[in-house]
């Protein structure tokens, strides 16, 4: 299955650049499970990709244990504003399957990662098979390498000039 994930094409110049960053966190795992309102993802990937939308089109990939680790960290954290996270795989007959969700309160194990959740739109699943979750972390009101700066301290991955390794493309 391929999902697909879309944004509105609107023209970027220099001075978009400017502009408050939107950051987006990936997971990937094997399965989630939905009951008494908790998401499980079961094998989930031990790493989380974290972008930027145009026009920085920064990257990184970072462990899933750093995320939960600054999960409630600064004045914005997602445990005091949670997120929106699209959750999409498909059903155990081959259907596509998408929701999009609030997330709380993240409880790392050795092969999962739970999460408390509420349903903003969509059918709520009993389970899903090869699932992503796609975070929203919402506009950032500093540049990107700054952003990425701040989450590698916070998690202490030192790299030489923003703290985590990341690439940007123009």
């Amino acid at each position: 299955m391929v999902s697909v994930i879309a944004t509105s094409a609107v023209a970027q110049t220099s001075e978009d650049k400017n502009e408050p960053e939107s950051v987006l966190f990936v997971q990937h795992a094997e399965k989630a499970t939905l009951a008494d309102n908790t998401l499980t993802l079961e094998g989930a990937d031990k790493n989380v990709i974290v972008f930027a939308d145009r026009p920085h089109r920064a990257a990184a990939t970072i462990p899933v244990a750093d995320l939960v680790k600054t999960w409630g960290e600064g004045a914005d954290s997602f445990a005091s504003d949670p997120p929106n996270a699209a959750l999409v795989g498909e059903t155990d007959d081959g259907k596509p399957v998408s929701l999009i969700v609030e997330i709380r309160n993240p409880v790392l194990s050795e092969n999962s990662i739970s999460y408390q959740y509420s349903v903003i739109e969509g059918d709520d699943q009993g389970a899903i098979n090869n699932p992503y979750v796609v975070i929203d972390m919402s506009y950032l009101d500093q540049n990107i390498a700054s952003t990425f700066a701040t989450i590698g301290q916070a998690v202490g991955i030192p790299t030489p000039s923003t703290g985590l390794n990341y690439t940007t493309t123009d």
